[in-house]
């Protein structure tokens, strides 16, 4: 078996992963989150509803960052998945520091009497596994043999196109 077929198979299989983690953890749990946030502004108050506009651009922020990776634009979607998952980290902090200060707990018969941050805790920082994905993939791609050469054949087409002859003035 070749050493590039097998690097094709992982970055398939990782790519695969990401693309479905992005799908559970950032757009259904984590824009769920925001959504509930939002929902319940008057009982949560305004903090929350800031909260939730960040988490849900910092999920908009990752999710571009797979679409960005699947594209191969890699500097992009590092860049990308960096703020979003920084974002998605401060918030959650933040969120789960006020219900822990608050002292909340679930009022749901599934979770009845159990914190609120320990189920946001549960909820939130998996959001971070697309964020980590984005960047392996990205930087896999990044350093792999064909991007090397590409930008290589990119560098030396630029180096000919400056270097060509000018064109005449006078048709002599």
């Amino acid at each position: 078996m070749k050493s590039g077929s097998v690097y094709k198979k992982i970055d398939i299989f990782l790519r695969v992963l990401m693309i479905l983690s992005t799908l559970i953890f950032a757009l259904f749990i984590g824009l769920l989150t925001a959504l509930g946030w939002n929902s319940s502004l008057n009982y949560q108050g305004d903090t929350f509803h800031t909260l939730a506009a960040v988490l849900a651009v910092a999920i908009l922020l990752i999710s571009a960052g797979t679409v960005l990776c699947m594209a191969k634009k890699d500097i992009i979607a590092i860049i990308c998945a960096l703020v979003g998952g920084i974002m998605s980290v401060a918030v959650s902090y933040r969120a789960i520091a006020i219900a822990y200060d608050q002292g909340w707990t679930s009022t749901t018969s599934l979770y009845l009497d159990r914190p609120v941050a320990d189920l946001w805790t549960q909820r939130l920082y998996p959001i971070l596994i697309p964020a980590a994905m984005v960047i392996l993939c990205s930087v896999l791609h990044f350093f792999s043999y064909e991007a090397k050469l590409k930008r290589e054949e990119n560098k030396k087409r630029r180096e000919e196109k400056e270097n060509a002859p000018a064109p005449k003035i006078l048709g002599d």
